[in-house]
C-alpha cells in the first residue's frame, strides 16, 4: 500500500496535493437494443367491396363509413401503439376486372365534369334538433368567383384597340348568371374610361356588348388568372368590333360544379339515411344556403373552414335576401367519399387464403431462385399476387405474422372486442406457414 501511495505521488509530481476523479466507463451492451421484435405482414383487402358500408351499401373508399376506411383507422391505431414492439411490412392484392391481366383498375371521369368527386350526408331521423333533408340545385363554376387560395380566377380581359384592359371582377358567390353578368358589366365599365358596356346571361350564354363609341375584343388567349375558363368562353380572341360576343354554355355537365337532388344515390342502413351529392370540383369547408327545400342557392358563407375528412355543408335559410340573418336549423354535412361509384359493386372477392412461402423458394425479381439483398417475401393467391417487401432491421430472424381476411373481408378490421384481427406467432424465429405449419427458413 505505501509502495502504490509513493507511486501516485510521483506520477502526480507538482500536482501531487490536486484531487483525482475517475471518470465512470459506459457498457457497450447497455447500449445495445438486445430485444427482439415479432415480425408483421399486413395483407389488407383492397377489392371493389371495401368501398361499401359493412351493410353492403356503396359509399366510397375515401369515406369513413366504409369498409376500408374502418380498416385504414384500425391499422393506423394499432401501428401506431406497436411501433417501437413491431417491425411491420404492408401488402395488398393486386386487383383486375380480367381474369388474365394482373393491372391494376383505372379511375374513370378524371377529367371536367360533373362526377368527379362524391360526398356523403348521414341523416338521423330521430335526432334532435331535427336536420331538414335538403337539396341543391345545380351549381356551376362561374358562381365561385376567387382572387385568392389556390385557384383564382377573376381576371377579364378585354382591350379597345390599344393597350389590353386587365380587370379584375369582384370576388364571391353569385347567385345565378345574370347576377354575374350584371357585375361583369359594372367591373368593365369601372376599367374603361368613357366606353360603355353590357353584358346579359340567357340559355348558359354570356353575351358582352358596347355602349359607347369605340369597338372592342375579349381577349380570352389571355390565360393568367383569367375567368374564360368558368365562361366557357374558348381561348381565341374575338374580332374587333361592336359586339356581341358570345361565350359558349356555361351550364353544361363540364361545368357542374355540384349537385344534390332528390334521384342521386341513396340507402338507409342501421336506422341512418345516407344521401349523395356529386361535385365537379372539390370542395373543404364551404357552406351554401339553400332557400327551404326547394334546392334554390342564395349563396356562400364568406367563412371556408376546410375539414378532415374534407366536407361541404348545405345550411337551410328562409330568405335569400338576407341568408345570414334567417338561417334555420342545423347545416347538413356532407362528408367526402372519394370517386363517385356505381350501384353495383365490383366483383373482387377472395375466397381463399393466400399462400406464404419462405423467401428461399420463390423466384427473385431476376427469374432466378434463391434470396438477395432486398429480396421480398411473394404471397400467393390465384390470379393474385401480394409483394410485401422486407422491412426488418439487419439480423432478426424472418418471423412472420400474418393477418389475412376471407371473402371480401376487411382484414385488420376491428375483430371481437375491437381489436384489430392480427395473427401472433410466439416465437419470431420460426414462422408459421399454412394451416398452423412451421415452417423452416433456411438461408
Amino acid at each position: 500500500m505505501v509502495l502504490v501511495g509513493g507511486l501516485v505521488l510521483l506520477l502526480a509530481g507538482d500536482r501531487g496535493r490536486a484531487s483525482v476523479s475517475v471518470t465512470p466507463g459506459i457498457d457497450p451492451l447497455e447500449t445495445l437494443d438486445l430485444e427482439i421484435k415479432p415480425n408483421v405482414i399486413i395483407i389488407l383487402d383492397s377489392s371493389g367491396s371495401m368501398n361499401d358500408t359493412p351493410g353492403n351499401n356503396t359509399i366510397g373508399g375515401d369515406h369513413p363509413d366504409s369498409k376500408i376506411g374502418a380498416a385504414k383507422r384500425v391499422l393506423l391505431q394499432a401501428i401506431q401503439n406497436n411501433e417501437t414492439k413491431v417491425n411491420f411490412m404492408y401488402g395488398t392484392y393486386t386487383q383486375s376486372t380480367s381474369t388474365t391481366s394482373q393491372q391494376p383498375d383505372t379511375l374513370g371521369n378524371t377529367g371536367q365534369g360533373n362526377d368527379r368527386f362524391s360526398y356523403w350526408a348521414k341523416i338521423d331521423p330521430l335526432a334532435l334538433p331535427v336536420v331538414p333533408e335538403l337539396f341543391l340545385n345545380q351549381v356551376y363554376a362561374f358562381q365561385t368567383i376567387s382572387n385568392a387560395g389556390s385557384v383564382i380566377n377573376n381576371i377579364l380581359y378585354f382591350d379597345e384597340g390599344g393597350a389590353t384592359f386587365s380587370c379584375a371582377i369582384t370576388p364571391g358567390f353569385y347567385a345565378s348568371g345574370a347576377a354575374l353578368a350584371t357585375q361583369l358589366a359594372a367591373n368593365m365599365n369601372a376599367c374603361s374610361a368613357g366606353n360603355g358596356y353590357t353584358v346579359t346571361f340567357a340559355g348558359g350564354l354570356f353575351a358582352f356588348a358596347k355602349t359607347g363609341v369605340r369597338s372592342f375584343r375579349m381577349d380570352w388567349s389571355q390565360a393568367v388568372n383569367s375567368i374564360r375558363a368558368v365562361l366557357n368562353a374558348g381561348t381565341t380572341n374575338t374580332g374587333l368590333g361592336a359586339g356581341p360576343f358570345t361565350t359558349g354554355n356555361a351550364q353544361g355537365g363540364a361545368f357542374l360544379a355540384l349537385r344534390h337532388l332528390a334521384s342521386d344515390l341513396a340507402f338507409t342502413e342501421n336506422g341512418l339515411n345516407y344521401r349523395e351529392m356529386v361535385a365537379g370540383k372539390f370542395w373543404n369547408g364551404q357552406t351554401l344556403f339553400v332557400l327551404g327545400i326547394t334546392g334554390t342557392v342564395c349563396g356562400e358563407a364568406a367563412a371556408v373552414t376546410p375539414t378532415n375528412p374534407p366536407t361541404v355543408n348545405l345550411q337551410q335559410v328562409s330568405n335569400c335576401a338576407s341568408p345570414t340573418a334567417s338561417q334555420v336549423g342545423a347545416p347538413l354535412v356532407f362528408t367526402f367519399a372519394g370517386h363517385p361509384l356505381p350501384a353495383a359493386r365490383f366483383p373482387h372477392r377472395h375466397h381463399r387464403r393466400p399462400h406464404v412461402r419462405p423467401a428461399h423458394r420463390l423466384r427473385r425479381d431476376d427469374g432466378r431462385h434463391g434470396r438477395g439483398p432486398g429480396d421480398g417475401l411473394c404471397l400467393r393467391h390465384p390470379r393474385r399476387r401480394v409483394h410485401a417487401h422486407r422491412q426488418f432491421p439487419a439480423g432478426h430472424q424472418d418471423g412472420v405474422q400474418r393477418a389475412l381476411g376471407d371473402g371480401g373481408s376487411a382484414p385488420g378490421s376491428p375483430g371481437p372486442g375491437g381489436h384489430p384481427t392480427l395473427g401472433r406467432d410466439s416465437n419470431p424465429r420460426q414462422p408459421q406457414g399454412e394451416h398452423g405449419r412451421r415452417v423452416r427458413d433456411r438461408r
